[in-house]
């Protein structure tokens, strides 16, 4: 139905003031420095243990329970470093309680404009996002499948609705079940690796 890319950010007073100037301290002082996520296992989580291995970074993790503990510990500066989703970050970011680096993705979005995407800045295959889909228990009827599949997008058409959604940072998106098959079949592949190399184990 929607999704959004995850944004890596910085407390206000941490010196990096872009991803290029991030990892070059992170390099400069490796293992000194810890991120923040919403918790272990979630795609915020995974696509800083997939930036961190991409560029070789002594970056530790500080796995919080959900995006409100983590935002508390970023905003009050406790964990300078962290990635999120962007409808966890935007309001913060928009009100410079954080500084928004990237967003994990090959374009900006457009709920935070201003904030360079990951290909732009030259660093592929670092596209991560958080999206809100719809599962139905395998077995249903295809005449219900087929209704709901139907009014879910003639809702997502609706111009107030897609204002509401980016309203939160979502970019709402309404494709078809083959589609978000093969999205999620993807992310699987995608994600599994990062779980893998980096041997995440749930808690």
């Amino acid at each position: 139905m929607g999704s959004s890319p995850n944004i890596l950010a910085v407390h206000p007073a941490f010196p990096a003031k872009s991803v290029k100037e991030l990892i070059e301290l992170v390099r400069a002082q490796p293992g000194k420095h810890n991120y923040a996520s919403t918790g272990t296992g979630t795609t915020p989580h995974l696509s800083g243990e997939m930036f961190r291995l991409a560029l070789k970074l002594d970056l530790n993790h500080i796995p919080f329970n959900g995006a409100g503990p983590e935002l508390q510990a970023m905003v009050s500066g406790q964990v300078p470093i962290g990635f999120a989703s962007v409808p966890s970050f935007a309001p913060q970011v928009k009100a410079g309680q954080l500084r928004g680096l990237a967003v994990t993705a090959d374009q900006r979005t457009a709920v935070l404009p201003d904030v360079p995407s990951m290909g732009e800045l030259g660093i592929t295959g670092m596209a991560g996002d958080t999206f809100q889909g719809l599962f139905v228990p395998a077995g249903v009827p295809k005449a219900v499948f087929a209704r709901l599949h139907s009014e879910i997008t003639q809702a997502l058409a609706r111009p107030d609705v897609r204002e509401r959604l980016s309203g939160i940072g979502l970019d709402p998106i309404g494709n078809s079940p083959q589609e978000f098959a093969a999205q999620v079949k993807a992310d699987i592949a995608k994600w599994r690796k990062v779980i893998q190399e980096v041997k995440i184990k749930a808690d």
